[in-house]
């Protein structure tokens, strides 16, 4: 990348806070692609547009309604050397939005590439077209080769396209939600890597089916019982949730009964939503079990029976530290008695 181009990606970095920026990486191309859509939108206007459509943006050609006003009651129509006028000024205008496009170029190439990982960035390098995209800063080839490596996933002849549609399903059906991974966070890359295979030629399920889809390949520690649950209202005639959207909110309004913490607690179940218990089970991971204070050992004496609190070498540490002081204020009057006497030095 050249140093103007990095001028502008360190620009870019500093002063677009906007948004914030996601970094484009080998399994994460939807939602990059979501958000460069609005990032790069606020920055470039229309010509952001290539990322929805994916084609390169042009002004429309002037038709004659672009320079003809309305013509009112009573008034004459325009004369063919002020209609002339008025084309060639709504043409200097297209060109002059045109000549902005070009300028704008280098810009939204260098937001494109700064957002990109640097192991995506030598995927996209090795790529042909690359080095022409690189050449002239056009955005509009690089997006090409973005969508080409990271969504399509295209590299070798056809046998490689079959092998990575094979290869992507497979990891479809072994991915499943993590024991800590909140539930928003799992929709989005379920809804990544479904994209994924439908670009690769995958058919996606009907619109109930995923949903089913959705809800099996959610942490069955914390929604094992909602399954359950509704695998029996559908044995009595209960629909299921009907579409992507509908099983997240089943699975993000489940209630769970949390585990008690001891006798001495209320007899009454307490119930909280399944993410909830994520975060408190996440929190509580890596603690040390101390034990009780008949099995520890005291972090002062080292014997077992007490606490570091309790510790009757504490109390015994300051009766000593107690007597010292007094012996220091002690010198300390004999030191003053002195100098009364034989005056300040």
């Amino acid at each position: 990348m050249s140093s103007k181009m990095a001028d502008y990606a360190s620009y870019l970095r500093d002063d677009d806070t906007a948004v914030k920026m996601v970094i484009l990486t080998m399994k994460n191309y939807q939602s990059w692609l979501s958000n460069q859509k609005i990032r790069c939108s606020k920055l470039f206007g229309k010509q952001a547009n290539v990322l929805k459509t994916n084609e390169r943006y042009t002004y429309p050609a002037v038709q004659r309604r672009d320079y003809t006003p309305p013509v009112g009651p009573g008034l004459a129509p325009l004369r063919p050397i002020q209609l002339r006028k008025l084309r060639l000024t709504a043409e200097e205008d297209r060109n002059g939005r045109e000549q902005k496009l070009v300028d704008n170029m280098p810009k939204f190439y260098a937001t494109l590439w700064d957002s990109i990982s640097v192991e995506s960035q030598e995927i996209i390098r090795v790529r042909p077209g690359f080095e022409a995209a690189d050449m002239e800063q056009d955005p509009n080839l690089l997006f090409v080769i973005i969508r080409e490596t990271h969504l399509l996933e295209m590299a070798g002849g056809p046998e490689m396209v079959i092998y990575e549609r094979i290869k992507r399903q497979m990891e479809f059906l072994s991915f499943t939600q993590g024991k800590n991974d909140s539930l928003g966070a799992f929709k989005v890359e379920y809804m990544d890597r479904r994209a994924t295979l439908t670009a690769a030629g995958v058919v996606a399920p009907a619109a109930d089916e995923e949903a089913l889809w959705f809800l099996m390949k959610l942490d069955q520690s914390r929604h094992g019982d909602m399954l359950n649950k509704l695998t029996n209202d559908a044995m009595r005639g209960t629909p299921w949730p009907a579409t992507l959207d509908e099983a997240y909110l089943q699975a993000s309004t489940w209630r769970v009964q949390a585990p008690r913490k001891g006798d001495g607690e209320s007899e009454s179940a307490v119930y909280v939503i399944a993410d909830t218990m994520r975060k408190k089970k996440a929190v509580q991971f890596g603690k040390r079990t101390l034990g009780s204070a008949e099995t520890r050992k005291c972090f002062v004496c080292q014997k077992t029976g007490h606490l570091a609190k309790d510790c009757p070498d504490i109390k015994k540490s300051k009766r000593e530290e107690a007597l010292v002081a007094m012996e220091s204020l002690d010198n300390e009057d004999d030191w003053e008695s002195d100098a009364d006497e034989f005056g300040t030095f």
